[in-house]
């Protein structure tokens, strides 16, 4: 089994808060975009937080 690259040399727990700060932030963003979006189609259609974070923990 091979080791997942550890990135740019930061802290793993300052990776782990920028990257729940650019979730929360892109969260926000989709759920204000499909409030003023009425046509489905074109609308973001989040997943819940709970699924997305079941889906990146199978990776």
């Amino acid at each position: 089994m091979t080791k997942k690259p550890q990135g740019n040399g930061s802290s793993p727990s300052g990776q782990n808060e920028s990257l729940q700060a650019l979730l929360v932030e892109l969260e926000q963003f989709g759920q204000e975009n499909d409030a003023a979006i009425t046509d489905r189609l074109r609308q973001m259609l989040n997943m819940l937080r709970q699924l997305s974070n079941l889906s990146s923990s199978l990776n």
